[in-house]
């Protein structure tokens, strides 16, 4: 089962290095492992604020990264684990915009997905709840 945490970003030199992290090419098999929804994963710094710039509200948060992870026991691959973050993507922010990695390099299979604050139809801030736990319980 797969296991999410979701933790604000609050400026814009902690989102570039957060980017530079997961994009890692010897966390990510040279890159293989990088998806992205409405933006280009090079550039979704720049991208993610043009967006924020049409929001109504702004607040303290730019982003929100999100870590989802799978245990050994779960014989996850890393093109099922980059299915199963895009589909939980789909789920709780379907229109938002965001940057998904798969990093293989550890013992367990793990996604990092950045994602804006700010949705691309209301420009809307995010739901409330980051730093929480989140089990989704229907992708083991």
């Amino acid at each position: 089962m797969a296991y999410t945490k979701i933790k604000p970003i609050k400026s814009g030199t902690h989102l570039s290095e957060v980017l530079a992290y997961i994009q890692n090419p010897q966390k990510t098999d040279s890159k293989i492992y990088i998806f992205s929804k409405e933006c280009s994963a090079e550039n979704a710094c720049g991208e993610f604020e043009t967006v924020r710039n049409f929001a109504i509200k702004r607040g303290n948060n730019i982003t929100h990264h999100l870590v989802q992870s799978f245990s050994p026991d779960d014989n996850v691959t890393p093109q099922q684990a980059a299915e199963i973050g895009i589909e939980l993507m789909k789920r709780i922010y379907p229109d938002y915009q965001y940057v998904l990695a798969v990093h293989t390099e550890k013992g367990h299979i793990h996604n990092h997905i950045i994602v804006n604050s700010v949705d691309l139809v209301n420009y809307k801030k995010t739901p409330q709840q980051q730093g929480k736990p989140w089990r989704d319980k229907k992708n083991k």
